[in-house]
């Protein structure tokens, strides 16, 4: 998949040419801007980054003197550029999915431009002209998180950490008061500027919607980091504060333990993540951990539901911190989560959720190691499941066919039993959704090896692939499932067969999954 350099990811990487001195012409292909052409004021002086939703320009401001960034939306594979640098949608088809992004290209430029916080981007000046939109900002120069961490340049302590983890929920309480969600909180999408300050890249809100419409969620999650509700919209599981707060504390846990968590689709068929009290005991404070554990609870309910609910347990620790108990008295769980009251509209997605003072139980460290699945499913829970289930006229148990979003819901869920239901009504192991995916996809998003063995003997086609091209090899290798990478290689699937353009191996590199890159190599993958 596209590497995602069309966020605000200003690491002073670009090439720095001066206004006078420039080379006229286009050196970084044909849907880049060249060099030396004029916005308004802004001179493109190099290339910053290119991704599949947009470029961004090291531009020299004439008006002001000083080099900036210029982001101009583009969203590759829907649009071209004319002759004359007008972009358009590259066929008719795609005119609303463009017209769309570029709307909510402006709308994320207007908020970031409104927003005032020291660890957010902020936005000098946004615009419409050429069929296209920019946005000009500051030119930030540092590196990210994750290429600091990787590097060996921070070697992250628990004050340090608490020191980036307060600046950030700085920048999250300022979103979250404007009813917004950032959703893309990752090691990648914080950038250390030069004086060591944290900065939350943007929200990349166009990329969002065009993936919406065009049926593409796998290009927005990151696994590891995106919690279970950003992976389907039924009403059991809504997005709120507590969603990016899930994603914050994973980042978290990335600096404790050195990977990030496993994917919460996996987590919730069988929770084989090791608790941060656990990867971190020793080198970081047994409270701090035990909030993180907090914070990364999978179901929305039980987690810590907003930035200032996490500060407020953060600040209760310390002040339980500096009066020791003592030696005879067992130290005392992680407190409640205050009852914060949230705002009513956060994406008009937190109406029904369940009361902010919903929290769970600290997992005892000896026990903690491996949550079932089972332990993840009390009765009020699953009967919301299976009101959800029935308000799409849905029944497992009495044979009738279901639609895949049904079959969905039961893996979303661990439920094998209603998977072999179908299975055994007669249902076909290929049936589609309305975007073309079939079961065995998503069995390989979840990286269940034993549903996926059941519909490979059903006889579920290996190497079918949706509307927009993914497969299921595809699917587990950028997700990170090893075990389903081989199985599906047994069983036939194609190592060549490309989504967005890539292969299974460029899905598993970009993400890091060294060993399914090596697994595929073995099979023959290739570039």
């Amino acid at each position: 998949m596209e590497r995602d350099d069309d966020k605000t990811l200003l690491r002073g990487t670009a090439t720095r040419t001066s206004p006078s001195g420039h080379e006229p012409g286009n050196r970084y292909g044909e849907t880049s801007l060249p060099i030396g052409m004029r916005l308004g004021e802004f001179e493109i002086a190099g290339l910053i980054g290119k991704g599949g939703f947009g470029i961004v320009y090291l531009a020299y401001d004439h008006s002001l003197d000083r080099h900036v960034a210029l982001k101009e939306y583009m969203p590759s594979g829907i649009a071209s550029r004319t002759a004359t640098m007008n972009v358009t949608a590259s066929l008719p088809h795609y005119s609303d999915i463009f017209a769309a992004g570029l709307r909510s290209f402006m709308n994320e430029a207007r908020l970031l431009a409104r927003f005032d916080s020291p660890s957010l981007v902020k936005v000098h000046r946004f615009w419409e002209a050429n069929g296209t939109a920019y946005m000009v900002m500051p030119f930030y120069e540092g590196v990210t998180l994750k290429e600091a961490y990787l590097s060996g340049k921070i070697t992250p302590h628990e004050a340090w950490v608490r020191t980036l983890l307060d600046s950030l929920l700085g920048a999250l309480e300022t979103i979250h008061r404007e009813h917004c969600l950032h959703r893309d909180i990752a090691p990648d999408n914080i950038l250390l500027c030069k004086d060591g300050s944290p900065l939350l890249l943007d929200f990349g809100a166009a990329r969002r919607v065009i993936s919406d419409l065009t049926h593409m969620p796998t290009v927005i999650v990151k696994p590891g980091f995106a919690p279970i509700e950003q992976y389907t919209d039924i009403s059991a599981l809504k997005q709120g504060p507590w969603t990016d707060i899930y994603a914050l504390a994973a980042v978290v846990y990335y600096l404790i333990a050195g990977k990030p968590p496993p994917d919460s689709m996996s987590r919730v068929i069988d929770d084989e993540m090791v608790p941060a009290r656990v990867a971190g005991k020793g080198a970081f404070s047994e409270r701090f951990l035990a909030i993180i554990d907090h914070a990364l609870a999978v179901r929305p309910e039980q987690r810590i539901r907003s930035a200032e609910a996490l500060r407020q347990e953060l600040a209760l620790a310390d002040a339980t911190c500096a009066e020791p108990p003592p030696a005879s008295r067992q130290p005392n769980p992680v407190p409640p989560t205050p009852a914060v009251e949230p705002a009513d509209s956060v994406r008009s997605s937190m109406r029904d959720a369940a009361p902010a003072s919903a929290v769970v139980e600290p997992t005892r460290p000896e026990t903690a190691h491996k949550v079932k699945t089972a332990a993840l499913r009390p009765w009020p829970y699953a009967l919301r499941v299976a009101a959800a289930i029935a308000i799409l006229g849905a029944s497992w148990l009495i044979g009738v066919q279901v639609s895949v979003n049904n079959l969905y819901d039961n893996l979303l869920f661990g439920d094998r039993d209603g998977v072999e239901g179908y299975l055994e009504a007669g249902g076909s192991p290929d049936t589609r959704n309305g975007v073309g995916q079939t079961p065995l996809m998503k069995a390989a998003m979840f990286g269940d090896t034993a549903l996926v063995n059941k519909l490979l003997a059903a006889g579920a086609d290996v190497n079918a692939q949706s509307n927009v091209g993914e497969s299921a090899l595809w699917v587990a290798a950028y997700h990170g499932h090893p075990k389903v990478v081989r199985t599906l290689l047994a069983a036939g699937a194609e190592w060549n067969m490309r989504y967005a353009e890539k292969t299974p191996l460029d899905a598993a590199r970009s993400q890091g999954h060294t060993d399914i890159v090596e697994i595929l190599i073995q099979a023959g993958a290739r570039q």
